[in-house]
């Protein structure tokens, strides 16, 4: 039976979330308080491992609403939680057999429980084959069959049953059989009686199952005979599982060392699997120890204060040599081997769950989270389907981002309440940031797939690049290579953190600088660490007549007027007393760089606000290279052809 749509209405902030479609792995993306968690926990009391999952009004209903609801509780309760399901083979088949041959019309089921924790079935059913079946069931006279097989559905095969005066020996179970239909509903009899035992189970999972540091076993015993275990106990009781130990055989202290041989052999085989998908340091084991103390008050009440077995679990770090308890280690670690004791215990289950994780990985980096979704695609996945909350852009994967599900709460409107959607013009900036930062970790990753990096400062550098690339290449000149992928780093200050990030990455990486001896001065730090080779570094200086320039220098001084005069033109002949033709005697700055000479001009003309934005001709121009190609002259096609031989160099120095 798998689950393909969730529904959850009138359960604290949530009046209605919408029908949720669910994946094999299915992400909630949303804000701290979005509605996150009660989604999740409304899910697991639909049809809960914990048989105790019952929905309280009184706590989970609106509270808002409360007041109204109440008078109506009883007779007429709100629904919770729905599903719908698709029905397997198998499971088609079982009902068919218990009341007739294609009885169903669809392969769907649909699930709701309400406030009065009730049940209510929907699937599509055809009365006629239900009426054929239970007649054919029982011994009947030939007279009395003829008549009820009249009937179309249930209700009138009741009504001929009432009528009737048949002395059939089996007419009377057929006529308490057909009541006791009528009496529940022929969907929720037929889901009952089969379906209701393949149905999944919820199992959900938080940061409150971390195992404790310190178990005070007849403590534990006493809450696991009283079924009051917490989420922690259920996770230690996960280890002792694996471990093939029952709590009884704590009773004598005598049996300690070989218990803790065990535990220890247990927790070795679940570190195993933790540092199979733990990256962030393979030094550390996990040991137990034992001890008689006497347990803590509680509540200030007198008990007895003999000293009782205690089990102490603590995690060794071989690289330092030291030994902590459990619960002082890394929040990340703990929570992690928790996890997999958890679920290694499940592993050999062959309960159909849905597994609900809240926040998981909450405390681990971002390289663990990475970690921790593999785990869930390796391990969990191909087992059982997971739900899991996050706000956190590594919890996401960039290539399966249609498993997200946007949780979305208006604060203004409290008539709304939360929804969950998969359309994401539906959503806020705030609830799509994840979303957005996973997408820019990846578009920088697709950037570094190739691994020769040219850092240029902006935009429109990267274009002239591409562009007189191009033009070269179909002049049978020298272009620049394929294998270097060029990355705009959006500033000049922006390049030394991006070598030393890049270089991080162990790729090879050129530069292209305009002139600038802060930025010249940083690089030569960055060098002192071995992470770029000064050769690798070239300024546009070196390409030029000039002792500085911009990649815009690189072009023939008139052609670049004529390239902003074309992409501006509009903008020109909009202002007073400004040329339609922009000539370089107009401009009284002299600086040396030619856009310098256009960001004065503009701002003391007002052309386009006072601002020469450097990427408008470079985009000009790459719209309209094949209108402008014939105007480049042959020094600026040395320029270029020169800088790319130079860059190509770095290449074929490195092979």
């Amino acid at each position: 039976m798998d689950l393909k749509q969730v529904r959850v209405q009138n359960y604290k902030c949530i009046e209605d979330s919408e029908w949720v479609d669910f994946e094999r792995v299915t992400s909630l993306v949303g804000k701290n308080e979005s509605g996150k968690t009660a989604f999740l926990q409304a899910l697991e009391k639909l049809n809960p491992v914990n048989s105790s999952g019952q929905y309280e009004p009184l706590e989970e209903y609106p509270r808002r609403r409360y007041t109204q609801y109440k008078e109506r509780h009883e007779k007429d309760p709100d629904p919770v939680a729905s599903a719908k399901y698709e029905l397997s083979e198998p499971e088609i088949e079982e009902v068919e057999e218990q009341y007739g041959d294609r009885v169903l019309n669809s392969n769907e089921l649909e699930l709701t429980k309400n406030y009065k924790n009730h049940l209510l079935w929907e699937i599509d059913i055809d009365d006629s084959v239900v009426v054929e079946n239970l007649i054919d069931r029982y011994d009947l006279h030939n007279k009395t069959e003829q008549s009820l097989r009249q009937a179309e559905d249930l209700d009138e095969l009741s009504r001929l049953i009432e009528e009737s005066d048949s002395d059939s020996n089996e007419f009377p179970q057929l006529k308490q059989k057909v009541n006791e239909i009528q009496g529940d509903g022929l969907a929720t009899t037929i889901c009952e009686d089969v379906l209701y035992s393949y149905l999944p189970q919820f199992l959900y999972f938080d940061e409150y199952s971390i195992m404790e540091g310190d178990v005070w076993v007849d403590q534990l015993r006493s809450r696991d005979n009283n079924n009051d275990l917490t989420e922690a106990d259920e996770t230690f009781l996960s280890l002792l599982s694996i471990a093939n130990i029952d709590l009884d055989d704590f009773r004598r202290m005598d049996d300690y060392e070989e218990i803790i041989a065990e535990l220890e052999a247990a927790s070795n085989h679940i570190t195993e699997q933790v540092f199979e998908y733990w990256t962030q340091g393979p030094n550390l084991r996990v040991e137990f120890d034992k001890s008689e103390e006497v347990p803590p008050p509680k509540n200030n009440q007198n008990q007895n204060r003999n000293k009782k077995p205690v089990l102490h679990v603590r995690i060794h770090n071989q690289r330092h040599q030291v030994t902590l308890p459990f619960n002082e280690r890394s929040m990340g670690f703990i929570w992690f081997f928790s996890f997999l004791a958890y679920f290694s215990a499940m592993e050999d289950d062959n309960r159909d769950l849905i597994l609900l994780l809240d926040e998981p990985g909450l405390n681990l980096h971002a390289k663990a989270q990475h970690d921790f979704l593999r785990f869930i695609n390796d391990r969990l996945a191909p087992h059982h389907p997971v739900a899991y909350t996050t706000h956190s852009p590594f919890m996401l994967e960039p290539k399966r981002l249609e498993r997200a599900r946007l949780v979305l709460d208006d604060p203004e409107d409290e008539d709304e309440g939360t929804k969950i959607s998969d359309d994401i013009l539906r959503s806020d900036d705030d609830t799509i940031f994840p979303l957005q930062a996973v997408l820019g970790y990846d578009l920088i990753q697709t950037l570094l797939i190739g691994p020769e990096c040219l850092l240029v400062e902006g935009k429109s550098d990267m274009i002239y690049l591409q562009v007189m690339s191009d033009i070269l290449d179909r002049k049978d000149r020298t272009p620049l290579s394929h294998r270097w992928t060029i990355v705009p780093v959006s500033g000049a200050d922006n390049v030394p953190t991006f070598v030393s990030l890049f270089g991080a990455s162990q790729l090879d990486i050129a530069v292209l600088l305009d002139d600038d001896s802060r930025i010249q001065h940083r690089l030569e730090e960055i060098q002192k660490r071995q992470v770029l080779d000064m050769d690798n570094a070239k300024l546009v200086s070196e390409y030029i007549e000039g002792d500085e320039g911009d990649t815009e220098d690189l072009f023939n001084k008139e052609f670049y007027m004529e390239l902003v005069t074309d992409a501006y033109g509009f903008e020109l002949r909009g202002q007073k007393e400004v040329p339609n033709q922009l000539s370089l005697d107009d401009i009284q700055n002299k600086h040396p760089r030619i856009t310098r000479r256009l960001e004065s001009y503009f701002e003391e003309c007002g052309i386009n606000e006072g601002t020469f934005r450097h990427h408008e001709p470079a985009s000009h121009l790459q719209k309209n290279r094949d209108h402008f190609e014939n105007q480049i002259d042959e020094k600026t096609l040395e320029r270029f052809e020169s800088l790319f031989e130079d860059m190509n160099s770095i290449i074929e120095n490195r092979d």
